[in-house]
């Protein structure tokens, strides 16, 4: 488990930032150097980013998370970035509220989109577009509906 840690936070972390792979941010209080979190924005192809995020037990339903998530995703589409993606197994409440209070939009669920502990499950997915918070986006959007 330490080497899992030492091998995120020495390796894994600097890597995404030094090739604009993945993004990673812990979440702190600002008066201290209290843990609140983490969160994480992985670039995927044609614009796109995915966004994933914790919150330690103690400082869940603060609404610091959901802060976190709203900053890192307008910082994203200061990027080539004009779509991020959230993804959670389907029935996971905290995830999905925090989410939604920054703004995704549910889009769906994707039957085995993801694997959680080996096992293939079923995911909600989401998306929070530029438009959104009032943010041009890089590339034309030419919604289906409305």
């Amino acid at each position: 488990l330490v080497e899992h840690a030492q091998g995120f936070t020495e390796q894994l972390v600097p890597e995404g930032w030094a090739n604009d792979t993945m993004f990673t941010w812990g979440i702190f209080l600002p008066e201290g150097e209290d843990l609140v979190g983490m969160l994480g924005l992985s670039m995927r192809s044609g614009g796109m980013a995915e966004i994933g995020y914790w919150a330690t037990k103690e400082h869940r339903g603060n609404g610091y998370v959901t802060e976190a998530v709203l900053a890192a995703s307008r910082w994203a589409f200061t990027l080539p970035v004009d779509r991020v993606e959230w993804r959670a197994e389907v029935g996971n409440q905290p995830s999905r509220a925090v989410a939604e209070r920054a703004g995704f939009v549910v889009e769906g669920v994707l039957r085995s989109g993801m694997v959680h502990q080996g096992v293939r499950r079923d995911c909600w997915v989401g998306a929070l577009l530029p438009s959104d918070l009032g943010l041009p986006s890089t590339a034309q959007y030419l919604p289906a509906f409305g």
